[in-house]
């Protein structure tokens, strides 16, 4: 029995590391940090980003009643429910 391994055609889709792997890491140059600050100042000014999420939060300002009764009070009231409510006087019953 032999302790060798041959793992010359092995193919893992990436890299093949039996013990210390070195990546070297390039950094990015300053002109192109130079360019994201800019664009971020310029993104900052247009309120570009603030503007979107407005326009996309504003869907949720309008009410949704697909009974066309708007309210808890008023749904309850409709459906003979409680006639008093807890949350309204500051006090709720202990029952």
């Amino acid at each position: 029995m032999s302790d060798s391994v041959n793992q010359g055609g092995a193919n893992a889709g990436g890299d093949i590391v039996g013990r210390d792997k070195i990546t070297n890491v390039h950094m990015i140059k300053h002109q192109q940090v130079r360019e994201l600050v800019e664009r971020l100042t310029k993104e900052m000014e247009k309120d570009e980003i603030q503007q979107q999420w407005i326009d996309n939060l504003a869907f949720f300002e309008e009410p949704y009643a697909p009974d066309g009764v708007i309210g808890l009070e008023a749904k309850l009231e409709k459906c003979g429910g409680p006639t008093k409510f807890p949350w309204r006087s500051g006090t709720r019953n202990s029952s």
